[in-house]
């Protein structure tokens, strides 16, 4: 029942979430039941909360609140993550204003390992590619795709992250019940059954647009790091890069093209040294788990060091097939696979970790590996 009291004194927007007001807050009442019910006298001596923030708090507070968001979400079974639940993922916690609690319609995927891919709502088709091909990729070697839910990069990337059977979590600037865009139903319906809707904002709240630079935080919060795919200088995405860079998240852009408007946030991100220019997922994986190698725990790296022994992906399979021919250029792979010659080098990178393949002088692939288990 406390989760209930978190969630109602989130609705307040009066408590910052940060680790010293979480600990004020129990050292003077012990739980968030007893805060949210305390005397007027009890609360302004505690100085848990600022005084324009107490005086919001007694102006809002509603005892029946707690009750009903319960009833509220046991009916559109909802779940609610308090601060206080191990749940509650942990690189949200250290963001300067965490929520007091989260909604959310699914389940919780792994929070260790996300990356957010952002980009605007009405994308080119090199953004949409460029999202499509991380999200993917990313997604095939165990990484969460964190992304807003939104037209456009948002969609393509919960999209691409579901049709490799990877984790994904849309953050929602409404209820995680409300359906924005109307678009996506079906998207959000599976989202819900394979990964997490998730939002800050109780049930039935409109997506109002004061809410969505807000949620941003909470994509880049999230994860380790964003990567925008495709952004104008006007792009609500660089709110999410700018929540990013606060946060001490690393940036990743794809370079684009320097005649259209559409890339030229992402290009001045890169030319102003805010964030690292990528070309292919492997770049991200190198940035961000570089000591998953040779470590059990490790999804990325899983034949190195101590690492147990190998295994293969669909794909990766297909590729070590093509090679029983002889050694090939990426170029005939992909080919052969028909696939773009972009989504290559993460799937060779993989394959060359595991001991599996390794490239000549030429730039050809071969097969290390006779009998793939």
């Amino acid at each position: 029942m406390d989760r209930f009291y978190w969630a109602a004194l989130g609705v307040s927007k009066t408590f910052r979430g940060d680790a010293a007001s979480l600990g004020r807050l129990r050292e003077s009442f012990g739980s968030v039941r007893e805060f949210y019910g305390a005397s007027e006298e009890a609360l302004r001596a505690s100085r848990v909360l600022a005084p324009t923030m107490l005086e919001k708090f007694l102006e809002r507070r509603d005892r029946e609140l707690p009750a009903r968001l319960e009833a509220q979400c046991r009916e559109l079974d909802i779940e609610v993550v308090s601060l206080e639940d191990a749940q509650y993922p942990r690189l949200l916690k250290e963001i300067a204003d965490p929520p007091a609690a989260l909604y959310l319609k699914g389940r919780m995927p792994a929070t260790d390992q996300c990356i957010a891919i952002v980009g605007p709502r009405e994308a080119d088709g090199y953004g949409l590619r460029a999202a499509k091909m991380f999200a993917r990729d990313l997604a095939e070697v165990g990484l969460t795709i964190v992304s807003g839910g939104a037209r456009g990069i948002d969609t393509t990337a919960h999209e691409a992250a579901l049709d490799v059977g990877g984790a994904t979590i849309a953050v929602l600037g409404c209820g995680v019940d409300v359906v924005y865009p109307s678009a996506n139903r079906e998207l959000f319906g599976k989202i819900s059954r394979s990964g997490a809707l998730l939002s800050e904002y109780p049930p039935g709240t409109p997506p109002y647009p004061f809410q969505f630079p807000q949620r941003n935080r909470l994509i880049s919060g999230l994860c380790r790091g964003v990567l925008l795919t495709e952004a104008s200088r006007r792009s609500g995405s660089l709110i999410t890069a700018s929540c990013a860079l606060d946060q001490n998240r690393d940036v990743f852009c794809v370079p684009g093209n320097i005649f259209t408007q559409a890339c030229r946030g992402t290009n001045d991100l890169i030319a102003h040294a805010r964030a690292l220019l990528v070309q292919e997922p492997a770049d991200i994986l190198r940035e961000l788990y570089p000591d998953w190698q040779g470590k059990k725990e490790s999804s990325l790296f899983p034949n190195s060091g101590n690492a147990p022994a190998a295994s293969y992906t669909a794909t990766e399979r297909k590729i070590l097939c093509f090679l029983t021919r002889g050694p090939s250029l990426p170029d005939e792979i992909a080919v052969a696979l028909r696939r773009g010659p972009m989504d290559l080098p993460l799937y060779l990178l993989q394959l060359q970790l595991k001991g599996a393949v390794a490239r000549d002088a030429s730039g050809r692939w071969y097969r290390t590996e006779e009998n793939p288990d």
